[in-house]
């Protein structure tokens, strides 16, 4: 697990990243004018401005943490909760991570194709929760089909708490899996959309989750 200097280090580099993302698509909404802006070009905007609300408001917490000495900044007991983060995404790898050292827990970032080959030992340490980043529906082919990630899902809810986080890509595989998981008596805490997540709200759900 990374440790509090070096997630800061990451959301940095994260939030310098997206910030010249967003300059980019500003310069090239300003070039077509207020009233004709190109909806895909405005939504693309929107979602670069959350992203870095997001890391703005985790760094914020991380660095005062960092300087209050705040739970962040204490070593982890080998006993402390466990947060499974199933996610392809850099930024949601470390968005997540964070959160993690914010609730005292450790956390163990995975690829989703790295549950499918290995959920028992994903199992392994007891995670009390899993976030998993629902891949899009054209990730599954015939070496990744979707009915074995399914089945690798259901076998890490049976033991632990799921929170999904899903885009409009992967919608059709959040209602599959979540349809699958019924059937098995299994309920996900939440399916959050990655493009309204917020902050705090993630950090409620995820602090009920552990009591």
């Amino acid at each position: 697990m990374k440790n509090l200097p070096t997630i800061i280090q990451s959301l940095k580099v994260q939030l310098q990243t997206c910030q010249n993302n967003l300059l980019y698509l500003e310069e090239q909404a300003a070039a077509y004018g207020a009233l004709d802006v190109p909806l895909r070009l405005h939504n693309q905007i929107a979602a670069e401005r959350r992203k870095m609300e997001t890391l703005q408001a985790q760094l914020a917490e991380l660095e005062k943490q960092q300087t209050a000495g705040g739970p962040a900044t204490e070593t982890l007991s080998p006993d402390a909760p466990l947060i499974l983060i199933v996610e392809e995404d850099v930024y949601w790898r470390d968005i997540l991570t964070g959160v993690a050292v914010l609730l005292g827990c450790q956390s163990r970032p995975v690829t989703p194709r790295e549950l499918v080959a290995r959920p028992e030992s994903l199992s392994a340490g007891a995670p009390r929760i899993a976030v998993i980043g629902l891949p899009a529906e054209d990730s599954f082919g015939e070496d990744y089909p979707l009915d074995g990630w399914q089945e690798a899902v259901r076998k890490l809810g049976q033991t632990t708490s799921l929170i999904f986080l899903s885009t409009p890509q992967a919608e059709p595989v959040s209602i599959a899996t979540r349809h699958y998981l019924r059937t098995h008596h299994i309920e996900a805490l939440a399916t959050i959309q990655k493009e309204t997540f917020n902050h705090n709200w993630f950090i409620k759900l995820c602090q009920k989750a552990l009591v």
